[in-house]
């Protein structure tokens, strides 16, 4: 994998509450973070990337990285041969957030994890 320095990326915080992760739904949330990341380098052809991390009064928090890359179909990825998606599922589960995708074709991609805060401890 190249890095590409025709990226722009773009990080945005929407921080209402400040929390601390425990270190295991911290690396949770890092392997997620790194396996989009990832797939915006390796597949997307992405010239911009949106990193927003938010967590609310109402015990969420959310991490969504979007692309204006190429896009795909949800729907036709094969779970035998990519486990990415699967992997970040299963991650989420484990910290009791969800995974969700909005993705087509040539119209980029935005993959969100949310999950409420009950497993991490407000500082």
């Amino acid at each position: 994998m190249q890095f590409n320095p025709e990226i722009s990326l773009v990080f945005k915080e929407e921080i209402m509450v400040n929390y601390t992760f425990t270190p295991s739904v911290a690396l949770h949330i890092f392997r997620i973070g790194q396996e989009i990341a990832s797939n915006c380098l390796k597949y997307a052809h992405a010239t911009k990337v949106d990193v927003i991390i938010t967590t609310t009064l109402n015990n969420e928090f959310s991490l969504s990285i979007s692309d204006n890359g190429k896009g795909f179909d949800p729907l036709m990825v094969d779970n035998q041969t990519h486990y990415g998606i699967e992997n970040m599922k299963a991650r989420a589960k484990e910290i009791g957030g969800v995974i969700t995708i909005q993705s087509g074709i040539e119209q980029g991609t935005q993959i969100t994890l949310t999950t409420s805060t009950n497993k991490i401890h407000q500082m």
